[in-house]
């Protein structure tokens, strides 16, 4: 009972993040460092589908915080 109460609450956690669109970065380093982000810390992304099926990745807005701090050092 308590793995599942576990995984229900990092579930939703996840479900609760703030998002970002990766389409919506424009900046190569940023990009390049989020990439980096990811591979590192074996993190997670969300591709969304609309109705028209069109795909969207979605961050967490604290990698790109994270990617922002570092590059701005």
């Amino acid at each position: 009972m308590r793995v599942i109460i576990a995984v229900l609450s990092v579930f939703m956690f996840a479900q609760a993040q703030d998002m970002v669109n990766l389409s919506s970065i424009k900046d190569k380093e940023m990009i390049k460092c989020l990439s980096g982000y990811i591979k590192e810390n074996k993190t997670h992304v969300r591709m969304i589908i609309d109705q028209d099926g069109k795909k969207e990745l979605q961050i967490p807005r604290e990698y790109v915080n994270h990617c922002r701090d570092t590059l701005n050092r």
